[in-house]
């Protein structure tokens, strides 16, 4: 095989029996990896967990944290539903506390899962419950035997994936209970459901007190008690009135006084009393409901340096959630400021962003944003910056064990690049959608997609890249067949000997008579 080591970008991750790398031009690189070679799994102590620490008390939801436990201690899995707001992450971030100390298993994960597909989920569960020496992506079948025997309590909060996906990760780790929050219920087989709904008033104004560190006036309780009566005790609505009441803020706008129900007209202030620069640093957010980006991104699109300071304000006003490094927009406030901004503008920028973003500094984490990225600017038809993006998250997302990620950006660059007819980003995307499934053991489908790879990068003169799909190919051992070896040359005749000229044979002595 030739080298093809020299464009290789810094990363490796074993998968199945391959290992696996990448070419910064060309692709995907695949070397069998012989059974010594492939370093072991090993189960971890505890989970590694980002379990949520110092979560607050959990205020008026005494007995549906009880339900909760109940159905788990049970050993059934459980759906928390209700709309945007209402305390589905707070009392699923209360769960692991409680279930550790209960007699059920005591380990815990917990993953907002907006955004992951089932396939990521997995990947996910994988890393929290083993450990291994280097980046590892289990096949199906390895997954199977890996997580058969693990017990814990899965945490799935904002899983926004179909039934059939979700029943697919619960079945692939049958000795774990999982609680799911959710805005809609998914009729999971087995599964129980707990609708969420609004907080009573005194558990409104504590939560209020909670939020401001001091005691409410008594003017302040009467007018608070009113709007937790029109707000139907909406926790989350009435954190952002705490806030409102308290720093004295109105709405910034001479339009005319917002209409619709309590909670509409409620939204609309809360939007019409932003400053400019917080609308500024809210827009891309409003135009990718339920998305979250990393601060420093939200700081170059809006071109806004004090980005995080504005953030975390935004946050203790219960106008965005944090997730580590990332922010999402709180789904009471997608409508009202979604109306003050051009989403599809703004989701145009993102999108040229994004795909202008050199590949070393995308990150993994990032994959939710990619794929919502990429969803829609295929929708608004701008192919080429969906191949851009495409191409500079495929090393990210495929060297940071992001598989489930990788594939559907590799579908949508496959898609853009047959509409625009561009071969050579079709040849670059079969080959690379072909490597992934001979990594994850569909060998017949993977060789028939790199040779079809192949013969494209070929007929196109792509020298480079024909390599690399034929070095795929060869290590997989379903290379396309040797040209006919020529015929073998007939052995030439024998040459004819002269024949040797026998020598006259002596003349014969003629005996003498005898003399007389």
């Amino acid at each position: 095989m030739e080298d093809l080591s020299g464009a290789v970008i810094s990363g490796q991750v074993l998968v199945g029996e391959h290992l696996f790398q990448m070419d910064a031009e060309h692709g995907a690189l695949l070397n069998y990896a012989p059974p010594r070679a492939r370093p072991v799994p090993r189960p971890r102590a505890r989970p590694s967990s980002p379990i949520p620490r110092d979560v607050p008390p959990l205020l008026g939801r005494d007995d549906e944290l009880g339900g909760v436990r109940g159905i788990l201690g049970a050993g059934a899995p459980v759906e928390i539903v209700g709309e945007a707001g209402i305390g589905k992450t707070a009392l699923l971030r209360h769960i692991p506390v409680r279930h550790a100390g209960s007699e059920g298993p005591g380990d815990a994960l917990f993953l907002r899962a907006a955004g992951h597909s089932g396939e990521d989920i997995l990947q996910f569960l994988f890393e929290g419950f083993y450990e291994a020496d280097s980046s590892t992506v289990p096949t199906v079948a390895q997954l199977e035997r890996y997580l058969k025997d693990r017990q814990g309590l899965v945490v799935l909060d904002d899983a926004d994936l179909a039934r059939r996906e979700l029943e697919r990760v619960m079945r692939l780790a049958p000795r774990c209970v999982f609680a799911i929050g959710a805005g809609d219920r998914r009729w999971l087989a087995g599964a129980r459901s707990i609708a969420l709904t609004g907080l009573d008033e005194r558990s409104c104004l504590a939560l209020a007190e909670r939020e401001l560190r001091r005691a409410l006036t008594e003017r302040e309780r009467t007018s608070l008690g009113r709007l937790v009566a029109a707000l139907e005790g909406h926790p989350l609505r009435i954190v952002q009135a705490a806030h409102l009441m308290a720093g004295r803020r109105s709405a910034r706008s001479d339009r005319a006084a917002p209409s619709g129900s309590p909670s509409d007209q409620f939204d609309e202030v809360v939007a019409r009393s932003l400053e400019a620069d917080e609308v500024g640093v809210l827009s891309p957010l409003a135009a990718l409901p339920g998305v979250a980006l990393e601060a420093r991104r939200l700081a170059e699109l809006s071109g806004l340096p004090e980005a995080s300071q504005l953030l975390v304000s935004l946050e203790e006003r219960g106008l965005v959630r944090a997730h580590g490094g990332s922010y999402s927009l709180v789904g009471t406030a997608i409508g009202a400021i979604g109306r003050r901004v051009d989403p599809a503008a703004w989701r145009e920028r993102a999108l040229e962003h994004y795909g202008g973003i050199q590949e070393e500094a995308l990150s993994p984490v990032e994959a939710p944003a990619i794929l919502a990225l990429l969803d829609a600017g295929a929708k608004a038809g701008n192919r080429a910056a969906v191949i851009r993006l495409a191409r500079g998250a495929s090393a990210p997302l495929a060297l940071g064990a992001r598989w489930g990620a990788w594939r559907e950006a590799l579908d949508h660059a496959l898609v853009a690049a047959r509409e625009l007819r561009d071969q050579p980003t079709e040849a670059w995307a079969l080959h690379q959608v072909g490597s992934r499934a001979v990594c994850l053991g569909d060998a017949d489908r993977g060789a028939a997609l790199l040779k079809e790879a192949l013969q494209l990068r070929e007929s196109l003169g792509d020298d480079g890249g024909a390599r690399a799909t034929r070095h795929n190919l060869e290590t997989l051992g379903g290379g396309p067949p040797a040209p006919p070896a020529p015929p073998p040359t007939p052995p030439a005749p024998p040459q004819r000997q002269p024949t040797p000229q026998t020598p006259p044979a002596p003349p014969q002595r003629q005996p003498t008579p005898p003399t007389p």
